[in-house]
């Protein structure tokens, strides 16, 4: 079986395949794609799970999960029966996006930290983010974050089927927060890129693995009033 192993170019919430046979770590741009590609590929790809139902067992699974080869790393992404053609889409990164703190909270600090959420789950424990998840500690949930560069924030794909809801965040295709870096010395063979869900067509909006945050945010730099 083959391992996906996720390289350390962009962040996002979907994974797209390299090559999962034979490995590879330079991704030309010629393979990645534009935000307008990877929606319509998103699109599709969910779509054709959602409009299977009851039948989607069905539907060859491209990729399995299982206890992963790489040590202490849990579960991992395995290439399913068929091999999976270089550049094209693997699945989606479940999760919760938790935004930068916004720009003129930032300058209003004066160079200080802006207390976040997330900097209140590093003092306190991650039932700063969502309350269900008291027990959870920062270094647990953390291990599933990826930190976005063209939106900015954190993708945060700790148990995103019970945090997120809706079809895609269980679906076969919402594994992207379950592949694992390589070890030293293997090059990864996926990469992930950024894209924007339609905020124009709920039915659309609707099929997302991800859904924003939720409660606290930040703390008001000068009233130190919480900002939802």
């Amino acid at each position: 079986r083959t391992l996906l192993q996720k390289g350390c170019h962009g962040a996002g919430s979907l994974a797209w395949g390299e090559s999962a046979v034979a490995p590879r770590l330079n991704h030309g741009d010629d393979k990645r794609r534009t935000p307008s590609q990877l929606f319509l590929e998103a699109k599709a790809l969910v779509t054709s799970y959602s409009a299977c139902g009851d039948n989607i067992q069905q539907l060859e699974p491209r990729v399995g999960i299982a206890s992963s080869t790489i040590p202490n790393a849990g579960l991992g992404v395995y290439v399913g029966k068929s091999p999976i053609e270089a550049g094209s889409v693997v699945g989606l990164y479940p999760g919760v996006y938790i935004p930068l703190v916004p720009l003129h909270a930032r300058a209003a600090a004066k160079g200080e930290a802006v207390v976040d959420v997330l900097h209140m789950a590093r003092l306190w424990g991650y039932g700063a983010v969502d309350a269900s998840l008291k027990e959870i500690t920062f270094d647990e949930a953390s291990s599933y974050w990826l930190i976005l560069e063209e939106h900015s924030g954190v993708m945060d794909g700790f148990r995103p089927a019970e945090r997120v809801g809706g079809s895609a965040s269980i679906s076969d295709i919402a594994i992207g927060h379950l592949i694992n870096h390589p070890p030293a010395g293997i090059m990864p063979n996926v990469t992930w890129q950024e894209f924007e869900w339609s905020k124009d067509d709920d039915e659309i909006s609707g099929l997302a693995a991800n859904r924003l945050h939720r409660g606290l945010w930040y703390l008001d730099p000068n009233s130190m009033e919480s900002v939802d």
